[in-house]
């Protein structure tokens, strides 16, 4: 074990009026879910609309699919929506061998998530 610390960086990112965009990068596990619990769960309000660009996430293991899956069921409770948009390669094969990709919409780009955000549909 080579006892390197993972790590998770978060951004808010101006977007469109009535979307949070968070831009979210490094390793999504155990050691470092609870710094995107607290940024999603400090914008959750009723209707909230969230964008997680994982364009940056290196990594997402079991633990951190757990977080977002927690997070979107209860912005959805909220009736608010959760996406995310641009995960790299590694993190598209975890998404959708774990079926998170048919619950939670996955956008190839940012500006197609806010914009199905701001319109849905």
């Amino acid at each position: 074990m080579s006892g390197a610390k993972s790590w998770l960086h978060l951004d808010e990112v101006e977007s469109q009026p009535g979307v949070a965009l968070l831009r979210v990068s490094g390793e999504l596990d155990l050691g470092t879910i609870a710094g995107l619990v607290s940024a999603v769960e400090n914008r959750m309000t009723p209707g909230a609309r969230i964008v997680l660009d994982l364009a940056g996430l290196r990594f997402c293991d079991s633990t951190g699919l757990g977080a977002i899956i927690k997070l979107h069921r209860r912005l959805g409770d909220l009736g608010g929506v959760l996406a995310l948009c641009t995960p790299g390669q590694r993190v598209v094969d975890v998404l959708s061998i774990s079926g998170v990709d048919q619950v939670i919409s996955v956008y190839p780009s940012v500006a197609a998530a806010v914009r199905a955000l701001v319109t849905p549909a």
